[in-house]
Protein backbone atom coordinates (compact mmCIF):
# COMPACT_ATOMS: atom_id res chain seq x y z
CA UNK A 1 0.00 0.00 0.00
CA UNK A 2 3.03 2.74 0.82
CA UNK A 3 4.52 1.86 -2.85
CA UNK A 4 0.88 2.89 -4.29
CA UNK A 5 1.18 6.16 -2.22
CA UNK A 6 4.47 6.58 -3.34
CA UNK A 7 3.48 6.69 -6.88
CA UNK A 8 1.00 8.60 -6.25
CA UNK A 9 2.87 11.30 -4.81
CA UNK A 10 5.49 11.07 -7.18
CA UNK A 11 3.31 12.09 -9.69
CA UNK A 12 4.54 15.66 -10.10
CA UNK A 13 5.09 17.62 -13.23
CA UNK A 14 8.88 16.06 -14.29
CA UNK A 15 7.10 12.62 -13.48
CA UNK A 16 3.81 13.08 -15.39
CA UNK A 17 6.21 14.85 -18.52
CA UNK A 18 8.33 11.69 -18.53
CA UNK A 19 5.33 9.27 -18.66
CA UNK A 20 3.59 11.43 -21.11
CA UNK A 21 7.15 11.19 -23.19
CA UNK A 22 6.84 7.28 -23.23
CA UNK A 23 3.72 7.38 -23.77
CA UNK A 24 3.96 9.45 -27.44
CA UNK A 25 6.38 7.55 -28.08
CA UNK A 26 5.06 3.95 -28.13
CA UNK A 27 2.35 5.54 -29.97
CA UNK A 28 3.94 6.91 -32.47
CA UNK A 29 6.38 3.69 -32.68
CA UNK A 30 3.07 1.55 -33.01
CA UNK A 31 2.03 3.87 -35.61
CA UNK A 32 5.62 3.39 -37.41
CA UNK A 33 5.12 -0.38 -36.84
CA UNK A 34 2.05 -0.98 -38.14
CA UNK A 35 3.00 0.49 -41.38
CA UNK A 36 6.14 -1.76 -41.63
CA UNK A 37 5.38 -4.66 -39.98
CA UNK A 38 7.54 -6.57 -42.10
CA UNK A 39 10.40 -4.52 -42.27
CA UNK A 40 13.09 -5.79 -39.85
CA UNK A 41 14.56 -2.38 -39.89
CA UNK A 42 11.55 -0.84 -38.29
CA UNK A 43 12.01 -3.13 -35.07
CA UNK A 44 15.70 -2.25 -34.59
CA UNK A 45 14.93 1.29 -35.37
CA UNK A 46 12.43 1.88 -33.13
CA UNK A 47 14.57 0.49 -30.49
CA UNK A 48 17.48 2.01 -31.32
CA UNK A 49 16.09 5.71 -30.84
CA UNK A 50 14.05 4.65 -28.14
CA UNK A 51 17.06 3.81 -25.79
CA UNK A 52 19.57 7.08 -26.85
CA UNK A 53 16.30 9.67 -26.89
CA UNK A 54 14.64 7.86 -23.60
CA UNK A 55 18.01 8.21 -21.31
CA UNK A 56 18.47 12.20 -23.32
CA UNK A 57 14.90 13.07 -22.31
CA UNK A 58 16.22 11.78 -19.01
CA UNK A 59 18.85 13.29 -17.87
CA UNK A 60 17.70 16.75 -19.55
CA UNK A 61 14.21 16.68 -17.52
CA UNK A 62 16.04 15.22 -13.78
CA UNK A 63 16.64 17.35 -11.40
CA UNK A 64 19.20 14.89 -9.82
CA UNK A 65 21.16 11.90 -10.15
CA UNK A 66 18.87 10.11 -8.48
CA UNK A 67 15.75 11.71 -10.29
CA UNK A 68 17.89 10.51 -14.04
CA UNK A 69 17.89 6.74 -12.22
CA UNK A 70 14.25 7.10 -11.12
CA UNK A 71 12.72 7.97 -15.18
CA UNK A 72 15.20 5.62 -16.79
CA UNK A 73 14.10 3.05 -14.83
CA UNK A 74 10.33 3.84 -16.05
CA UNK A 75 11.40 3.58 -19.50
CA UNK A 76 12.97 0.14 -19.09
CA UNK A 77 9.93 -1.04 -16.78
CA UNK A 78 6.63 0.74 -18.15
CA UNK A 79 7.83 2.33 -22.06
CA UNK A 80 10.21 -0.81 -22.35
CA UNK A 81 6.91 -3.46 -20.97
CA UNK A 82 4.85 -0.87 -23.66
CA UNK A 83 7.42 -1.10 -26.68
CA UNK A 84 7.57 -4.77 -26.52
CA UNK A 85 3.73 -5.19 -26.34
CA UNK A 86 3.39 -2.71 -29.53
CA UNK A 87 5.98 -4.79 -31.21
CA UNK A 88 4.45 -8.26 -30.57
CA UNK A 89 0.96 -6.88 -31.77
CA UNK A 90 2.35 -5.45 -35.25
CA UNK A 91 4.50 -8.02 -36.05
CA UNK A 92 1.99 -11.32 -35.15
CA UNK A 93 0.50 -11.53 -38.46
CA UNK A 94 3.68 -12.15 -40.42
CA UNK A 95 5.84 -13.72 -37.83
CA UNK A 96 3.78 -15.56 -35.00
CA UNK A 97 7.22 -17.02 -33.26
CA UNK A 98 8.88 -13.98 -32.96
CA UNK A 99 5.67 -12.19 -31.90
CA UNK A 100 5.82 -14.30 -28.83
CA UNK A 101 9.62 -13.64 -28.01
CA UNK A 102 8.20 -10.05 -27.93
CA UNK A 103 5.33 -10.84 -25.42
CA UNK A 104 7.91 -13.05 -23.59
CA UNK A 105 10.39 -9.98 -23.06
CA UNK A 106 7.60 -7.74 -22.65
CA UNK A 107 6.32 -10.56 -19.83
CA UNK A 108 9.47 -11.00 -17.67
CA UNK A 109 10.41 -6.95 -17.77
CA UNK A 110 7.09 -6.81 -15.81
CA UNK A 111 7.77 -9.61 -13.90
CA UNK A 112 10.68 -7.90 -12.64
CA UNK A 113 9.40 -5.07 -12.25
CA UNK A 114 6.01 -5.97 -9.81
CA UNK A 115 9.34 -8.02 -7.94
CA UNK A 116 11.91 -5.14 -7.91
CA UNK A 117 9.00 -2.41 -6.67
CA UNK A 118 6.56 -4.39 -5.27
CA UNK A 119 7.12 -7.72 -3.66
CA UNK A 120 11.57 -7.83 -2.99
CA UNK A 121 11.16 -4.57 -0.87
CA UNK A 122 8.87 -5.53 1.96
CA UNK A 123 10.12 -9.15 1.47
CA UNK A 124 12.38 -9.16 5.00
CA UNK A 125 14.89 -11.30 5.82
CA UNK A 126 16.23 -12.28 8.66
CA UNK A 127 20.04 -13.63 8.71
CA UNK A 128 21.52 -15.45 10.94
CA UNK A 129 25.52 -15.33 12.01
CA UNK A 130 27.62 -16.78 14.78
CA UNK A 131 30.91 -15.44 15.99
CA UNK A 132 33.35 -17.22 18.11
CA UNK A 133 35.66 -16.31 20.65
CA UNK A 134 37.50 -16.96 23.72
CA UNK A 135 37.07 -13.55 25.19
CA UNK A 136 33.46 -14.61 26.03
CA UNK A 137 32.37 -17.01 28.66
CA UNK A 138 28.37 -16.67 28.22
CA UNK A 139 26.66 -16.72 25.34
CA UNK A 140 24.87 -13.24 23.87
CA UNK A 141 22.77 -12.10 20.80
CA UNK A 142 22.75 -9.18 19.07
CA UNK A 143 19.84 -7.72 16.31
CA UNK A 144 21.56 -5.44 13.96
CA UNK A 145 18.38 -2.91 12.25
CA UNK A 146 20.01 -0.57 9.73
CA UNK A 147 18.53 2.01 7.12
CA UNK A 148 15.19 1.67 8.06
CA UNK A 149 15.76 4.92 5.55
CA UNK A 150 11.69 5.48 5.84
CA UNK A 151 9.88 8.42 4.37
CA UNK A 152 6.58 7.34 5.49
CA UNK A 153 6.71 5.27 9.19
CA UNK A 154 3.69 2.91 8.97
CA UNK A 155 3.00 -0.69 9.31
CA UNK A 156 5.93 -2.30 7.63
CA UNK A 157 8.46 -0.49 9.84
CA UNK A 158 6.01 -1.59 13.28
CA UNK A 159 6.51 -5.05 12.21
CA UNK A 160 10.10 -4.48 11.25
CA UNK A 161 10.59 -3.65 14.82
CA UNK A 162 8.58 -6.51 16.17
CA UNK A 163 10.85 -9.11 14.13
CA UNK A 164 13.34 -7.56 15.92
CA UNK A 165 11.99 -8.56 19.57
CA UNK A 166 11.15 -12.00 17.94
CA UNK A 167 14.69 -12.95 17.67
CA UNK A 168 14.86 -11.88 21.76
CA UNK A 169 18.30 -9.95 20.90
CA UNK A 170 20.09 -9.37 23.83
CA UNK A 171 21.69 -6.32 22.56
CA UNK A 172 20.29 -4.25 19.50
CA UNK A 173 22.23 -2.26 17.12
CA UNK A 174 20.87 0.39 15.06
CA UNK A 175 23.74 1.96 12.50
CA UNK A 176 22.02 5.28 11.27
CA UNK A 177 19.53 6.18 8.87
CA UNK A 178 16.41 6.27 10.09
CA UNK A 179 14.26 9.05 8.54
CA UNK A 180 14.91 10.29 4.68
CA UNK A 181 12.47 12.35 4.18
CA UNK A 182 12.39 15.87 2.02
CA UNK A 183 12.36 18.89 4.95
CA UNK A 184 8.80 19.74 5.30
CA UNK A 185 8.12 16.08 6.34
CA UNK A 186 10.86 15.30 7.98
CA UNK A 187 9.41 16.24 11.78
CA UNK A 188 6.57 14.83 11.33
CA UNK A 189 7.80 11.37 10.04
CA UNK A 190 10.53 11.24 13.06
CA UNK A 191 7.91 11.48 15.52
CA UNK A 192 6.21 8.33 14.02
CA UNK A 193 9.09 6.66 13.94
CA UNK A 194 9.92 7.92 17.83
CA UNK A 195 5.92 7.08 18.77
CA UNK A 196 6.57 3.66 16.46
CA UNK A 197 9.39 2.62 18.89
CA UNK A 198 7.80 3.91 22.15
CA UNK A 199 4.52 1.48 21.00
CA UNK A 200 6.55 -1.54 20.11
CA UNK A 201 8.77 -0.76 23.30
CA UNK A 202 12.05 -1.78 21.45
CA UNK A 203 14.33 -2.46 24.23
CA UNK A 204 17.32 -5.14 24.95
CA UNK A 205 18.83 -7.00 27.91
CA UNK A 206 22.59 -5.64 27.21
CA UNK A 207 20.98 -2.01 25.72
CA UNK A 208 20.31 -0.76 22.68
CA UNK A 209 22.53 1.84 20.33
CA UNK A 210 22.10 4.08 17.35
CA UNK A 211 24.69 5.83 15.47
CA UNK A 212 24.35 8.51 12.92
CA UNK A 213 23.53 8.18 8.96
CA UNK A 214 23.57 9.64 6.04
CA UNK A 215 20.00 11.10 6.36
CA UNK A 216 19.76 12.21 9.69
CA UNK A 217 19.21 15.93 10.77
CA UNK A 218 21.19 17.57 13.28
CA UNK A 219 18.37 16.66 16.11
CA UNK A 220 18.31 13.37 14.91
CA UNK A 221 18.68 12.16 18.59
CA UNK A 222 15.47 13.28 19.28
CA UNK A 223 14.04 9.95 17.70
CA UNK A 224 15.03 8.48 20.46
CA UNK A 225 14.06 11.03 23.47
CA UNK A 226 13.36 9.34 26.96
CA UNK A 227 13.52 5.84 25.22
CA UNK A 228 16.11 3.19 26.42
CA UNK A 229 18.41 3.82 23.57
CA UNK A 230 22.07 5.08 23.73
CA UNK A 231 23.03 7.25 21.23
CA UNK A 232 26.58 8.20 20.08
CA UNK A 233 26.94 11.90 18.88
CA UNK A 234 30.39 11.50 18.98
CA UNK A 235 32.86 8.44 18.37
CA UNK A 236 33.04 7.22 22.07
CA UNK A 237 33.96 3.76 23.96
CA UNK A 238 32.00 2.44 26.53
CA UNK A 239 31.58 -0.84 29.15
CA UNK A 240 28.94 -2.78 28.66
CA UNK A 241 28.57 -5.23 32.10
CA UNK A 242 26.73 -8.58 31.56
CA UNK A 243 27.00 -10.17 35.05
CA UNK A 244 30.62 -12.08 35.25
CA UNK A 245 31.71 -11.05 31.69
CA UNK A 246 32.38 -7.38 30.08
CA UNK A 247 32.31 -6.11 26.89
CA UNK A 248 33.07 -2.73 24.98
CA UNK A 249 31.30 -1.34 23.09
CA UNK A 250 32.32 1.90 20.33
CA UNK A 251 30.02 3.77 18.62
CA UNK A 252 31.40 5.91 15.39
CA UNK A 253 30.25 9.80 13.99
CA UNK A 254 29.14 9.37 10.66
CA UNK A 255 32.45 11.39 9.62
CA UNK A 256 34.44 8.90 11.86
CA UNK A 257 32.78 6.15 9.88
CA UNK A 258 33.97 7.45 6.47
CA UNK A 259 37.81 6.96 7.09
CA UNK A 260 39.43 3.93 6.34
CA UNK A 261 42.35 4.57 8.34
CA UNK A 262 40.10 5.49 11.58
CA UNK A 263 42.33 4.29 14.64
CA UNK A 264 39.72 2.10 17.16
CA UNK A 265 40.83 1.81 20.67
CA UNK A 266 42.03 -1.23 21.62
CA UNK A 267 40.29 -3.10 24.79
CA UNK A 268 40.80 -6.62 26.38
CA UNK A 269 37.53 -7.10 26.42
CA UNK A 270 35.38 -8.36 23.68
CA UNK A 271 34.78 -5.50 21.52
CA UNK A 272 31.72 -4.20 19.49
CA UNK A 273 32.44 -1.63 16.77
CA UNK A 274 29.34 0.17 15.30
CA UNK A 275 29.14 2.91 12.50
CA UNK A 276 26.93 3.84 9.64
CA UNK A 277 29.05 3.45 6.80
CA UNK A 278 31.71 0.06 6.37
CA UNK A 279 34.51 2.23 5.27
CA UNK A 280 36.42 2.26 8.46
CA UNK A 281 36.60 -1.39 8.48
CA UNK A 282 39.01 -1.54 6.01
CA UNK A 283 42.26 -0.97 7.58
CA UNK A 284 40.63 -1.47 11.17
CA UNK A 285 43.20 -3.32 13.55
CA UNK A 286 41.24 -3.55 16.84
CA UNK A 287 37.82 -4.50 17.50
CA UNK A 288 36.31 -8.32 17.81
CA UNK A 289 33.19 -7.44 15.54
CA UNK A 290 32.74 -4.81 13.36
CA UNK A 291 28.88 -3.65 12.42
CA UNK A 292 28.13 -1.34 9.69
CA UNK A 293 25.03 -0.76 7.32
CA UNK A 294 25.14 1.89 4.63
CA UNK A 295 25.19 0.21 1.15
CA UNK A 296 21.68 -1.31 0.97
CA UNK A 297 23.24 -4.20 -0.41
CA UNK A 298 23.48 -2.13 -3.62
CA UNK A 299 19.45 -2.42 -3.77
CA UNK A 300 20.28 -3.99 -7.13
CA UNK A 301 22.23 -7.15 -7.38
CA UNK A 302 23.48 -9.35 -10.23
CA UNK A 303 23.11 -13.10 -9.84
CA UNK A 304 27.22 -14.13 -9.12
CA UNK A 305 28.53 -11.06 -9.62
CA UNK A 306 26.64 -8.78 -6.39
CA UNK A 307 25.91 -5.28 -6.06
CA UNK A 308 26.23 -2.98 -9.34
CA UNK A 309 26.81 0.05 -7.47
CA UNK A 310 27.80 0.51 -3.04
CA UNK A 311 28.85 4.20 -2.32
CA UNK A 312 31.62 3.15 -0.08
CA UNK A 313 35.52 2.17 -0.08
CA UNK A 314 34.82 -1.17 1.33
CA UNK A 315 34.91 -4.14 -1.61
CA UNK A 316 32.21 -4.41 -3.59
CA UNK A 317 31.93 -7.86 -2.35
CA UNK A 318 32.03 -6.93 0.94
CA UNK A 319 28.81 -4.90 0.71
CA UNK A 320 26.19 -7.22 -0.73
CA UNK A 321 25.39 -8.05 2.60
CA UNK A 322 28.70 -10.30 4.23
CA UNK A 323 30.13 -11.65 7.33
CA UNK A 324 33.41 -11.72 6.86
CA UNK A 325 35.99 -13.64 9.48
CA UNK A 326 39.54 -12.05 9.34
CA UNK A 327 42.82 -13.99 10.36
CA UNK A 328 43.44 -11.74 13.16
CA UNK A 329 39.86 -13.16 14.30
CA UNK A 330 37.96 -9.94 13.47
CA UNK A 331 34.43 -10.58 12.24
CA UNK A 332 33.08 -7.79 9.71
CA UNK A 333 29.46 -7.78 9.52
CA UNK A 334 27.53 -5.27 6.59
CA UNK A 335 23.82 -5.38 6.59
CA UNK A 336 21.84 -4.88 3.44
CA UNK A 337 19.13 -2.88 5.82
CA UNK A 338 15.92 -2.26 5.75
CA UNK A 339 15.07 0.83 3.63
CA UNK A 340 15.69 2.35 0.39
CA UNK A 341 17.04 5.19 -0.96
CA UNK A 342 14.51 7.87 -0.80
CA UNK A 343 13.76 11.47 -2.24
CA UNK A 344 13.61 10.99 -6.21
CA UNK A 345 15.23 7.70 -6.25
CA UNK A 346 13.27 4.41 -7.84
CA UNK A 347 11.72 2.14 -4.83
CA UNK A 348 13.53 -0.62 -5.85
CA UNK A 349 15.14 -3.90 -4.17
CA UNK A 350 16.25 -6.77 -6.73
CA UNK A 351 17.61 -9.84 -5.72
CA UNK A 352 18.42 -8.16 -2.51
CA UNK A 353 15.93 -8.26 0.32
CA UNK A 354 15.61 -6.06 3.21
CA UNK A 355 17.59 -7.72 5.81
CA UNK A 356 17.84 -7.76 10.24
CA UNK A 357 21.00 -9.52 11.12
CA UNK A 358 20.63 -11.65 14.44
CA UNK A 359 24.39 -12.97 15.70
CA UNK A 360 25.09 -15.24 18.41
CA UNK A 361 28.54 -14.66 20.07
CA UNK A 362 29.41 -17.61 21.79
CA UNK A 363 32.82 -18.79 23.91
CA UNK A 364 34.69 -21.07 21.97
CA UNK A 365 38.90 -20.79 20.80
CA UNK A 366 39.52 -18.75 17.78
CA UNK A 367 40.67 -21.30 15.14
CA UNK A 368 42.77 -20.34 12.91
CA UNK A 369 41.54 -18.99 9.11
CA UNK A 370 42.98 -18.37 5.84
CA UNK A 371 43.50 -14.42 5.53
CA UNK A 372 39.70 -13.38 4.58
CA UNK A 373 37.36 -15.65 4.43
CA UNK A 374 33.34 -15.71 4.35
CA UNK A 375 31.42 -16.76 7.69
CA UNK A 376 29.19 -20.09 7.54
Amino acid sequence: MSSIFWVLDSMDKTVASYAAFLALYIVASFSILSRWNNKWWAYLSVWTVYAGLSLVVAVWLARDLFDAINLSSMACFLGGVGLFAACAYCIWPRHKKTAIAFSSFSILLAGIGIDAFAIEPHWLDVRHEQVTSKKISKPFRIVVLSDLQTDRVGEFEESVLNRVLKEQPDMVLLPGDYIQAFTKDHPLQAAKLHDCLKKVNLRARLGVYATEGDSEKKDWVSIFQDLPVTTFEKSNTISVADNEQSLALTGLTLHDSWKPGYKIPGSENFHIVVAHRPDFMVDAAEGDLLVAGHTHGGQIQIPFFGPIVTFSQAPREWCGGSCIRREAGQTLVITRGVGMERGRAPRIRFFCRPEIVSIDVVPAPIQKVSSVEHCR
